[in-house]
């Protein structure tokens, strides 16, 4: 029942701090819980300006723009949080870690990473409402203006949301969230692969008449409709102004679900697999019917070199001893909406193992093109060796690679069936004495 006014002029955040929590969830509109007029601004990473189960108002500028994973305000319990004055700028995310920048966010569902987790393990499911009156500047890549998540949640925007960076994100809403847009989603010159709206499980956004989705950009998207296996597409309803301009532009997308990635090769004991099921983030590998257990290998020394890159792919050194540097040529074929992934085996020649599993540091950059290209809706999976099969699995939010698997194929599956110039008999068993070997 103590209510937080905060009148000083400045205060300065460096890493994972919270500048005002309140778990009180009284308070309404005319009498808030929390009332915000200081400026906040962020040294570090992984800060809130805001966190609160009550009503709260902020009407204080939060520059959030120097780190990664900074949040403006958070809404939990059921609150609400309204920013009704203030400008709030946000800085970058970390996809591959789930550290993410954004301006409001409300409420939580578990992932499937939580899901995997044993109940005791898994953080608390929440609602929230977050309602936007003034500005949000989205100024960092792969970051959020406003985000909502579960049935209940509520996102509201009156205000402007301006996406200053290349794969910025106006409203995200997910797992039955609703959202209205009553002001302007934009996005300034020069930034590229912008989205305006993603509604994905269930969610729903309505453009209502006083509302303006405003993009001009390369690969600009207006609205993502997508959803994960077992889950219903978000909707969006247009009453207001919507145009979405720009080379290789899209008013609308809606991905196609998850599919099985399996891949086999030989018969009965020569028989070899890599399988990730539809939507999975881990593959198996199996030899003659049996479960392998592949050896991780990851980068052991920082050498950096060049991608290896053409019009229609890119190449994935799995040496260990490489660090590979991002590529920076698809982003320029807006119209490439296929391309091929080739993985390498240079990761054979640091152990004898047959079965391997290719280590997040070696992917790092690669997810990171992966990323700056989100017009590629397909890669093609490759082995760049003959006596190795390759496959991944990929994260369903994001398209980037979770695991990528190599598993030597047997030399006995080239052993051929003619009884000329040798026995076909002996040629199997020359060949599976190599493979001893």
């Amino acid at each position: 029942n103590n209510k937080i006014y905060s009148n000083i002029s400045n205060v300065t955040l460096q890493n994972n701090s919270v500048y005002i929590y309140s778990k009180d969830k009284s308070g309404t509109s005319a009498n808030p819980q929390v009332v915000n007029n200081t400026n906040i601004t962020a040294t570090g990473k992984n800060n809130y300006g805001l966190y609160s189960a009550g009503y709260a108002v902020n009407n204080g500028n939060m520059n959030l723009a120097s780190g990664t994973g900074n949040v403006g305000v958070y809404s939990v319990k059921g609150g609400t949080i309204e920013n009704r004055t203030g400008v709030i700028t946000v800085g970058g995310s970390v996809p591959g870690e789930d550290e993410y920048g954004i301006g409001m966010a409300a409420g939580y569902t578990w992932t499937k990473k939580d899901l995997q987790k044993p109940m005791s393990q898994r953080p608390e499911q929440t609602t929230g409402n977050i309602i936007n009156r003034g500005t949000i500047n989205v100024n960092g890549k792969y970051s959020l203006g406003m985000y909502g998540s579960g049935n209940g949640t509520t996102v509201k925007n009156y205000g402007t949301i301006n996406l200053n960076a290349d794969n910025t994100t106006g409203i995200y809403l997910t797992d039955k969230a609703v959202g209205h847009n009553y002001g302007t989603i934009t996005n300034t010159a020069g930034a590229k692969n912008v989205t305006g709206v993603v509604v994905k499980n269930g969610a729903r956004l309505v453009n209502e008449t006083s509302g303006v989705i405003r993009l001009n950009a390369t690969n600009a998207l207006g609205v993502l409709r997508t959803k994960d296996e077992g889950e219903s597409l978000g909707v969006f309803e247009n009453y207001g102004t919507f145009e979405i301009l720009g080379s290789g532009a899209e008013a609308e997308k809606i991905p196609s679900g998850p599919k099985a990635l399996n891949k086999s090769l030989g018969k009965g004991k020569d028989k070899i697999s890599i399988d990730v099921p539809a939507g999975a983030t881990e593959g198996t590998i199996k030899a003659a019917g049996k479960i392998q257990t592949p050896e991780v290998v990851e980068t052991k020394k920082l050498e950096l070199e060049d991608t290896k890159v053409s019009t229609i792919g890119m190449y994935i050194n799995t040496s260990g001893t490489k660090f590979t540097k991002p590529i920076t040529g698809l982003n320029a074929l807006s119209h490439l909406k296929k391309a091929d992934l080739i993985i390498g085996n240079e990761a054979a020649q640091s152990t004898t193992a047959k079965y391997i599993q290719i280590g997040k540091n070696i992917l790092k950059p690669y997810n990171e093109s992966i990323l700056n290209n989100p017009q590629i809706e397909k890669w093609n999976i490759y082995s760049g060796s003959l006596t190795w099969m390759a496959n991944i699995s990929q994260n369903q939010s994001n398209g980037t690679i979770e695991n990528a698997y190599l598993a030597k194929i047997p030399y006995t599956n080239w052993a051929g069936n003619e009884a000329s110039p040798v026995d076909k008999k002996d040629t199997y068993n020359f060949l599976d004495g190599l493979e001893q070997r």
